[in-house]
């Protein structure tokens, strides 16, 4: 059996790590989760015509504010070529879950901007600046 080790440490909840992990997964063609559980997740691509059986394994864990994440893909022969396919795995699963923490800090701090903005403008309100119109329409258009 051919197989890859990856481990990487991200600076984020175990939640969410894991929510980019299914993300990260659901976008790989052919892959499904074949089992899940609090804290790892095992996953099988579905074989075509003149492909080898492959796995996933991920596992999570929490160490000093960060999160772990261990991935390990397995592919049925053995050789370089069937280990690079088993990396080539990892990786590929790897750069999703990077690309889908990365959607998750953009969003965050867009809608933190956002109430910060709406902040100013309720003082601008308070101090008279804005009418309750002109601040209705600044809230709704900083919200669509």
């Amino acid at each position: 059996m051919a197989s890859h080790k990856e481990s990487e440490r991200f600076e984020v909840d175990q939640n969410d790590l894991m929510l980019a992990c299914r993300g990260s997964l659901n976008e790989m063609n052919n892959w499904k989760v074949s089992k899940e559980g609090e804290d790892f997740i095992e996953a099988k691509k579905a074989m075509t015509f003149n492909e080898n059986p492959q796995d996933l394994k991920i596992t999570l864990s929490q160490q000093q504010g960060n999160c772990v994440l261990n991935v390990k893909g397995s592919m049925f022969g053995i050789g370089p070529i069937m280990t690079g396919k088993a990396r080539e795995s990892v990786r590929t699963f790897l750069s999703g879950v990077k690309l889908k923490l990365a959607d998750r800090t953009k969003e965050n701090s867009s809608s933190e901007g956002i109430v910060e903005e709406i902040e100013k403008l309720a003082v601008m309100k308070e101090k008279g600046l804005l009418s309750d119109e002109e601040f209705a329409a600044a809230k709704a258009k900083l919200l669509n």
